[in-house]
């Protein structure tokens, strides 16, 4: 147990020395004045909005109304469309027993 610890300790030291022993890259003594020059000629944005600005905005608006009477249309046909089926299922059902079925039914 003691050797692994050893073991491990003389890794670490050998890791250690290896990175001492990699040379330093040398920077461009240039790079900050560009840096510098090039943030200073870059256009600033301006405040005034553009036409794509104020469309998109717009367009979701519009698909977002669009989407909620889709749905609304679609939801309140819906329970118009089942109580026909019921009332042609009854109708069906009525006449293959000769029978009425309001009997059965109750409201």
């Amino acid at each position: 147990m003691d050797n692994k610890e050893k073991d491990i300790q003389k890794e670490i030291e050998n890791t250690m020395q290896s990175l001492d022993d990699i040379p330093r890259l040398k920077a461009n003594p240039w790079l900050f004045a560009r840096i510098e020059e090039q943030l200073k000629t870059t256009e600033k944005p301006s405040n005034v909005w553009t036409f794509s600005q104020l469309l998109q905005p717009a367009i979701v608006c519009g698909l977002l109304l669009l989407n909620v009477f889709t749905a609304y249309t679609v939801f309140s046909n819906s329970s118009i469309n089942e109580d026909k089926n019921i009332d042609g299922i009854e109708n069906e059902y009525a006449y293959m027993t000769d029978q009425s079925l309001e009997y059965y039914i109750t409201e």
